[in-house]
């Protein structure tokens, strides 16, 4: 068992998820998944130009839990 704030505070490489008290390796998807979320992302780039938004498939936030 890994604490949170053992996990925050550690750098794995690879990068890992917490899950559970557990460092799990981090999924990093598939090929058909990413070609979907790039069409998809170039779409809506393609189409917020002029109302100066931006478009980003895959970010990561530290933020504080729960998230919601």
């Amino acid at each position: 068992m890994v604490s949170l704030e053992e996990y925050l505070s550690t750098v794995y490489e690879p990068d890992c998820d917490f899950v559970d008290g557990t460092i799990e390796e981090r999924n990093l998807g598939e090929w058909d998944h990413a070609l979907v979320q790039s069409n998809i992302s170039a779409y809506l780039h393609t189409h917020s130009k002029t109302q100066e938004r931006r478009v980003l498939t895959a970010l990561r936030l530290h933020a504080p839990i729960p998230l919601y």
